[in-house]
């Protein structure tokens, strides 16, 4: 879970700069803000790979949204990807959400991952760690039926 959530300059100031660049999009004020990643360092690299083109998805879980529901994906929305510490990175659109089951992921699902993620047990080991974390609490854990959703977006600001 992200340490510190964008502030409002911040975020008014890179939507600003996003808004004169992607001309016509429609990206509102209070739109979702996501952190991937569970610390700084990790959050960063994430960040790089989102704004290189080399991650164009990720995962998450209905049973979390339903304790989070501000969390939940919807195709054509914007999100701003900020970083572990709050900082603004990236403006995502959400391109297509597809439900399935936790054991059904492989390798054509985790291909839209960052690289250290893609082969499916590296995958499964870190999903299921940071998951389980999160389900916890919830008296829940990983399991091969639990509901996962495939998300692909598109980072729309900044290009490389």
């Amino acid at each position: 879970m992200p340490a510190t959530a964008a502030t409002s300059a911040a975020v008014k100031n890179f939507l600003d700069k996003a808004r004169a660049a992607v001309p016509g999009a429609e990206v509102p004020d209070g739109l979702r803000q996501r952190c991937i990643g569970w610390n700084s360092e990790t959050s960063n690299r994430i960040c790089e790979y989102v704004i290189g083109g080399e991650k164009v998805g990720t995962f998450s879980t209905p049973w979390l949204h339903k304790v989070h529901p501000s969390t939940k994906p919807e195709i054509g929305e914007y999100v701003l990807l900020h970083d572990y510490d709050g900082a603004p990175r990236a403006l995502l659109q959400t391109r297509s959400l597809t439900l399935m089951p936790f054991k059904d992921i492989d390798a054509t699902q985790t291909a839209i991952d960052g690289p250290g993620v893609r082969e499916i047990e590296a995958w499964r080991k870190v999903h299921i760690s940071y998951w389980n974390g999160l389900l916890e609490p919830l008296g829940k854990k990983v399991v091969d039926e639990m509901p996962v959703i495939v998300e692909r977006f598109a980072c729309v600001f900044p290009k490389k």
